[in-house]
């Protein structure tokens, strides 16, 4: 039978392999592998300084929040790095906090223009026998980028959209985030929704990755994805 895990309430991460607080409000003193909070005694390692802080003496909704905000202004790292999840998706595990979907892209404003970019560009002769896993021909100069944080957004809806890993040949649905990805022509105007609707800002990036999605589609090729 499956352990049965936990949330931590002040960053939603849902492995956790104890309840962080009894029934009578006694906490673990388990650390939380994600944000570093250590559940029973009010201390919060902020990575920024690279210590412990003691913001306020309860435990309670309003102190977890402090906590969260801390947290996500430090560029939501993870405590223990090995514990991150290989398709870990901050959008999904904020909603375990109770906050709203709607509010999710405020909270993470500076979190999302920050970090790594992701890549994409027109294939303009497919090779269905190449591995485009090899970014040796890449055209720096022809390409888009995309915060990868962004694209955190994009789920669940993109995990249905049929899709080729590395080779053409390599049917799949949804996103190699940090692979390659082959989006063929005839899911192009599906993708241009996903990328229109929920991207949570209008940015340059976000244009530029419209009109080239848009570009692809009229002239019927397929659209590379290169992940961080």
């Amino acid at each position: 039978m499956e352990n049965k895990k936990y949330i931590c309430p002040i960053c939603g991460y849902d492995g956790l392999e104890e309840p962080p607080y009894d029934e009578t409000g006694l906490g673990s003193y388990d650390i939380c592998p994600c944000c570093g909070y250590e559940f029973g005694t009010g201390m919060f390692y902020e990575k920024t300084l690279g210590k412990y802080v003691n913001a306020v003496k309860s435990e309670d909704e309003k102190f977890f929040k402090e906590c969260l905000d801390l947290w996500v202004k430090s560029g939501c790292n993870w405590f223990r790095k090995e514990n991150k999840p290989r398709n870990w998706n901050i959008k999904k595990q904020l909603l375990n906090t109770g906050v709203k979907e709607q509010e999710i892209a405020g909270l993470l404003e500076d979190y999302l223009y920050d970090g790594p970019i992701a890549t994409f560009q027109i294939i303009d002769y497919i090779d269905v026998e190449r591995d485009y896993s090899d970014m040796s021909d890449f055209e720096q100069e022809s390409c888009v980028g995309f915060f990868d944080n962004m694209i955190d957004f994009w789920y669940p809806e993109i995990e249905n959209l049929s899709t080729c890993f590395n080779k053409v040949s390599r049917k799949e649905t949804g996103l190699n985030r940090w692979g390659v990805t082959i989006f063929p022509p005839q899911s192009l105007k599906e993708f241009y929704r996903i990328v229109d609707i929920k991207t949570p800002e209008d940015t340059p990036q976000k244009e530029n990755l419209l009109k080239l999605i848009k570009q692809a589609q009229e002239e019927n090729k397929y659209l590379i994805h290169y992940g961080v």
